[in-house]
């Protein structure tokens, strides 16, 4: 219903747009197909070419350019959206002399200056103009462009000079305010300015409709009362409703499930719409699909067939969303089937209705057929919204590589990702649930390269490493060069599984070179110092207690700062004035089962000569060596998360109560 009460705004603003200040509205007439000045510049497709060249030649040929010739000109270019052509011919207008210009000629031309160079050039231009043509229209004409960008301190500005003008004296301008606030969502000043609209004119229909749609648009039922004491209002004032006003009662009437009074206001907006607003047509469509009514549907649809020669997509779109909505998806695929027929835009919209129908109703096969064999074997090229259709669909049946790679085609398929936290969360939430780290950090790679990093999107990595009972590589430098800072939960969540043992050797580390091993295999990980054992950490894999042996491993050896989580609870700081601080090393050597992906989690556990360190030597510590790990722990351990009660609040690590060697 908000997506109905959006379009019913958009409605109202075309009406509003439809009164700024235009060139004289001079029919075009049916030359007969004798050369025109007008049918040469209509004929001007490519914006590349130039509209004041083709008005120069046609003078030099001896005929006659004529003001409203060119207006009416003007007038059909906007029309057709071709604002370059008609601002080529509006300037070259200005530089005629033999041209008297009017101040709507100058608001047309602010117009289009604001679409082709924006609005700040327009506000220079209007700026420039003579003091005389700085009227109720110029200013009106401005003040809109003002409302399409959505600059609310400008807006206002204008609006408080055109008070002090005296150019209030007309509803217009206060409805374009009144959109401006109601598509930001700032209600609470529409009351405000009705009360001095109010003061200097009487509404009319326009703002009727925005003061509905405003009521529309409060809350997830709207404000049906305020609704109901407007259209009293309305026709107390005797103002005639027309089909936008009807289409937005039978909206906020749906919402607060009074049907019958849905009913009867949709069929008073049906008398209301004809050949001449033919788009009225689908918002009738979709409000009968919305009360249910499958036989209004079809019979608009059909009245519509017979009225129009051909119909365009938006008009299959609004009819085959009414079918999925009334839930016959088979007879939306029919419909969809007949547009492919008649259609050769390839308009990727019309086939995902079809695509998020069988999403969402979980058949994923159905969904994978019309993909293949609908969009794809017949050159639709899918779009965003296609691949994140499919992620969602892959998402509830928790296939994580199709999720991981329609994301990525999703992200990959725009220039310029407009960043979707939902959908970025729910693709981590999978990735969480399963501790799939792989899938996390892609995720990651694939955001950085939309250019979308932030806080939150490491805190759901790190969720994720934490659900795995994995420890993530070098987090804070690795934020650091995406230029993100840490919050209170990413610290927490580095905490969680930072499980440290630390030691104060039995000898200065940087006087020589020593050997530093780990020697991790299927029933335990020891690191050694000069071969001995400084710390265990056993498989109990089998008592629920997360053991390392799902991926694999990769060893960094560097300096980095990391008094914020490995300084004994942050009791020791770097001295800086020692830096720089330096590390050498030599005589690296790496003995070990080579990852080649999920199949070496059980080719490097067999028990085999080649895979030596799976023998018994290695399976648990001799009685000299455990000796040596408990000297090394009594006189050389200097911290032990699994004695840190204050740090885990008394929740410590189920392996801290089993023996480790």
């Amino acid at each position: 219903m908000l997506r109905l009460a959006r379009r019913s705004l958009t409605a109202v603003r075309h009406f509003t747009a439809a009164t700024l200040p235009e060139a004289p509205r001079v029919t075009i007439r049916n030359s007969g197909g004798r050369d025109t000045l007008g049918r040469r510049v209509l004929s001007l497709v490519y914006t590349k070419r130039s509209a004041v060249i083709t008005v120069k030649k046609w003078k030099e040929e001896g005929h006659v350019v004529q003001k409203y010739e060119l207006n009416r000109i003007v007038r059909e270019l906007r029309k057709l959206k071709r604002y370059k052509h008609a601002l080529e011919i509006c300037e070259w207008m200005t530089m005629q002399q033999d041209i008297k210009l009017l101040e709507g000629d100058y608001a047309v031309h602010l117009d289009l200056i604001s679409k082709i160079r924006g609005v700040n050039s327009a506000g220079k231009f209007f700026v420039d103009f003579p003091d005389q043509m700085k009227g109720q229209l110029t200013c009106t004409s401005l003040l809109h462009n003002y409302v399409q960008h959505k600059d609310t301190a400008k807006a206002e500005a204008l609006m408080e000079k055109m008070k002090q003008c005296n150019f209030l004296k007309y509803p217009l301008p206060f409805n374009h305010m009144m959109s401006l606030y109601i598509s930001n969502g700032q209600f609470e000043k529409v009351p405000e300015l009705l009360h001095e609209l109010k003061k200097n004119t009487s509404p009319d229909i326009v703002t009727y409709n925005l003061l509905l749609t405003a009521c529309s648009l409060r809350g997830d039922t709207g404000d049906l009362i305020t609704a109901e004491k407007i259209f009293l209002e309305l026709k107390k004032t005797k103002v005639d409703p027309d089909w936008v006003t009807f289409s937005l009662l039978t909206s906020i009437y749906i919402k607060n499930s009074r049907f019958e009074d849905a009913l009867l206001s949709v069929k008073e907006m049906e008398k209301r719409v004809s050949r001449k607003i033919r788009f009225g047509y689908c918002s009738v469509i979709s409000l009968y699909a919305g009360l249910g009514k499958t036989e209004d549907v079809h019979r608009i649809w059909k009245k519509m067939k017979s009225l129009f020669r051909k119909l365009n997509d938006a008009e299959y779109n609004c009819m085959i969303s009414s079918l999925i909505k009334l839930n016959v998806l088979e007879e939306a695929e029919n419909l969809y089937t007949e547009w492919e027929s008649v259609s050769v835009t390839g308009d990727t919209r019309i086939p995902n209705l079809i695509l998020a129908g069988y999403i969402n109703r979980h058949e994923m096969t159905m969904a994978e057929m019309f993909f293949h064999k609908r969009m794809l074997d017949k050159n639709i090229v899918p779009s965003y919204t296609s691949w994140e259709l499919l992620t969602y669909g892959y998402l509830h049946k928790k296939e994580s590589s199709k999720v991981l790679e329609c994301f990525k085609k999703a992200i990959s398929s725009v220039k310029k990702w407009d960043p979707n936290e939902k959908f970025v969360r729910e693709v981590y939430k999978l990735l969480e649930e399963y501790g799939n780290t792989e899938g996390a950090e892609e995720v990651l790679s694939t955001l950085r390269k939309a250019g979308y990093v932030t806080t939150e999107v490491y805190n759901l990595v790190l969720r994720t490493y934490v659900k795995a009972g994995k420890m993530p590589l070098i987090v804070a430098e690795r934020m650091k060069k995406d230029k993100v800072s840490m919050n209170e939960e990413t610290h927490e969540l580095i905490k969680v599984k930072v499980l440290k043992q630390q030691f104060q050797l039995w000898f200065d580390p940087t006087a020589d070179y020593h050997n530093y091993t780990i020697h991790w295999n299927p029933t335990e990980v020891v690191w050694y110092v000069d071969s001995i054992p400084i710390r265990v950490f056993r498989n109990y894999q089998s008592e629920g207690i997360a053991y390392p042996n799902q991926q694999g491993m990769r060893v960094y050896s560097s300096l980095w700062n990391a008094d914020n989580w490995a300084t004994r609870g942050d009791l020791v700081k770097i001295d800086w004035t020692a830096a720089p601080f330096v590390a050498y090393y030599r005589r690296f050597r790496a003995r070990a089962c080579k990852w080649n992906g999920p199949v070496s989690i059980t080719e490097c556990a067999i028990p085999s000569k080649a895979n030596w360190w799976t023998s018994n030597v290695y399976r648990q510590l001799t009685m000299s060596q455990q000796g040596q790990l408990k000297w090394v722990q009594d006189n050389h351990m200097i911290y032990n998360y699994c004695t840190d009660v204050k740090r885990f609040k008394g929740q410590m690590a189920p392996e801290c109560s089993k023996p480790q060697y």
